[in-house]
C-alpha cells in the first residue's frame, strides 16, 4: 500500500537535475500469524535503511529497491539478462550514467511481513541468486566505479558472501580451541550463539522465539545460510528466470 504522498515526494526530489532515480521508503506491516522471521526482516530493513539515508547524504545509495523506486526514462538501460534482480541492474546504471540514485524516506510502501520462515528461506535463496547476477553482470564497473564500488561490494556483495567467512572462522575457531582458554571461551559463545539460532527456529511461533534473544540469531542464521546456498546455485549454473514474490504489496 502506498502512502498517499508517497509519490508526490518521490517526484520531487527530481527537480535537481543531477538526481537520476529516487528509492522510497518500504515498510513492513505486521502480518496475522507471523513468526520470529517477521521480527528478524524488520530490523533487517531497519538497518538497510539506516545505510541508505547514510549513501544518499554523501553521494548515491549502492540500488534502489524493487518496492517502489522511480528514474529518468533517459536513463533506463534494458536487461539483457533476465536472470537478474531488475531494481539492481536498473537503478545501478543511473549511477553507473554519472547521475545521483537517492533514498527517499518519505516516499513510504507499505508491504506485509514474512509469514513463515521456511517459505521466507526459499525467497531468500533465490533473491541472493538474483542480486549476485545483477552485480557480476556490471562487469568491470563493480570493481572500476570509485566510492560506488565500494557501496556495490560492502553493501550487497559481500553481504551475501558472509557465510563464506563464518564457516572457515567458526572451523578455525575450534582449531585454536585446543591450545588456549580464550579460544576456548569465543568457541563457547560461538556454539551459545547458534544453539541459540537453533532454539528460535524451534520455538519461532511462541512469544519466547519472538523476543530479540533468539529471534536475532535465528535469523541472522536464516540469512546466511540461504545466501550460503544462494551463490552455490549460481555456481552451478541455475537461472531462476521467473517467480511469484511475496504477497501483501498493495
Amino acid at each position: 500500500m502506498l502512502d498517499p504522498d508517497g509519490l508526490v515526494h518521490l517526484v520531487e526530489s527530481f527537480a535537481d537535475p543531477a538526481v537520476g532515480g529516487v528509492c522510497g521508503n518500504k515498510k513492513y506491516r505486521a502480518a496475522r500469524g507471523a513468526d520470529a522471521t517477521e521480527g528478524g526482516e524488520n530490523l533487517y530493513w531497519r538497518y538497510d535503511k539506516l545505510q541508505k539515508g547514510r549513501e544518499s547524504a554523501i553521494g548515491s545509495i549502492f540500488a534502489a529497491d524493487g518496492t517502489l523506486y522511480a528514474i529518468r526514462k533517459s536513463l533506463y538501460v534494458p536487461m539483457e539478462d533476465p536472470a537478474q534482480a531488475d531494481d539492481i541492474a536498473i537503478s545501478t546504471r543511473v549511477v553507473l550514467q554519472g547521475r545521483r540514485l537517492l533514498f527517499e524516506p518519505l516516499a513510504v510502501a507499505w508491504e506485509e511481513a514474512p509469514v513463515e520462515g521456511c517459505l521466507e528461506f526459499r525467497r531468500k535463496i533465490r533473491v541472493t541468486n538474483h542480486s549476485v547476477r545483477a552485480l557480476l553482470n556490471l562487469g568491470a564497473a563493480l570493481f572500476r566505479s570509485g566510492f560506488y564500488s565500494v557501496e556495490l561490494l560492502s553493501h550487497k556483495l559481500l553481504r551475501h558472501l558472509v557465510p563464506f567467512f563464518l564457516i572457515p572462522l567458526f572451523l578455525s575457531n575450534v582449531a585454536l580451541a585446543f591450545g588456549h582458554g580464550l579460544f576456548r571461551m569465543l568457541l563457547g559463545f560461538h556454539l551459545l550463539f547458534y544453539a541459540s539460532a537453533l532454539l528460535g527456529a524451534t520455538l519461532r511461533r511462541s512469544p519466547l522465539g519472538r523476543s530479540r534473544l533468539f529471534a536475532i540469531p535465528y535469523y541472522f542464521t536464516l540469512v546466511n545460510a540461504a545466501a550460503f546456498l544462494g551463490v552455490l546455485s549460481i555456481l552451478r549454473g541455475e537461472r531462476v528466470k521467473a517467480w511469484t514474490p511475496r504477497s501483501g504489496l498493495r
